[in-house]
């Protein structure tokens, strides 16, 4: 099956409502493009992995969604409208989040964190944002955590509450940064079983990984990014010697383990 090079998942996917589409995306920092004319449609209720190189501009292309990077161009459609500035409706795990440890804080309140944006200045949780963030907690199998200070957690289970906060912004897509980098494998399988869950209920995901096994086991769309885009569609097209080599170039060691393809990036981190 071949890959549409322009990112047409439309060729590749039953036809579905695109919930993301972004066209032409130019972004960067002093005066550095890292992203250079990205084009890609995300399906509705899509669990899509963003795979390619450190650098290839994975976390560009998260803050210039959110609006925190602004855009030398391009366009960016969520449903039927464009964005244009105001509120975004993505919901957001960082790569890495500085989490105070020392800080007089519980699970419960590091979720209710994600329920801000909804409260607006001055405002505190009301009865139903503490029901929100107790579910998203029960939705990460750490409910019984939820009095506990943040530091008693294992950093597994501390990635656990961050995608907890995520969540509970109730967000149409969710924007994951590398979300199961690191942490055990109980905690992965948690991640993902959650993940796998949301878009059944038609939440749509993008989530930035260097895991190519995960990806051919557990995602049903893939974006290869070296600072444009080289290829999408489902796994089983896109994870190819080919459309890898094209990706990470001469950055990675691609090694064959039991007719599976698994990659080794080699470069630098972003």
């Amino acid at each position: 099956m071949s890959v549409d090079p322009l990112g047409d998942p439309r060729r590749l996917l039953a036809p579905r409502p695109i919930a993301l589409r972004v066209r032409d995306l130019r972004a960067g920092y002093r005066g550095v493009l890292a992203l250079d004319g990205v084009s890609f449609d995300l399906p509705a209720g899509s669990l899509t992995a963003l795979i390619g190189p450190n650098g290839a501009g994975k976390s560009t292309l998260f803050q210039a969604l959110l609006g925190l990077l602004p855009l030398r161009g391009g366009q960016i459609e969520v449903g039927a409208g464009y964005l244009r500035g105001g509120a975004r409706p993505f919901g957001y795990l960082p790569q890495s989040s500085a989490l105070d440890l020392d800080f007089p804080v519980t699970v419960r309140d590091v979720v209710a964190m994600g329920r801000y944006a909804r409260l607006g200045p001055v405002r505190r949780p009301t009865a139903h944002d503490w029901a929100v963030v107790d579910a998203c907690l029960r939705q990460v199998g750490l409910a019984e955590f939820g009095e506990r200070h943040i530091s008693e957690l294992s950093g597994g289970q501390r990635q656990r509450v961050l995608l907890a906060r995520a969540l509970a912004q109730e967000a149409p897509i969710l924007l994951l940064d590398e979300p199961v980098s690191g942490v055990d494998t109980l905690s992965q399988q948690a991640v993902m079983a959650v993940l796998a869950e949301l878009a059944a209920r038609g939440t749509t995901i993008l989530m930035a990984t260097h895991d190519l096994a995960l990806v051919s086991q557990r995602f049903d769309h893939v974006v290869c990014l070296n600072r444009r885009v080289i290829a999408q569609g489902p796994p089983e097209a896109v994870l190819t010697e080919s459309v890898l080599n094209q990706t990470y170039h001469t950055r990675m060691v691609l090694v064959r383990v039991e007719g599976k393809l698994y990659a080794l990036d080699t470069g630098s981190d972003d």
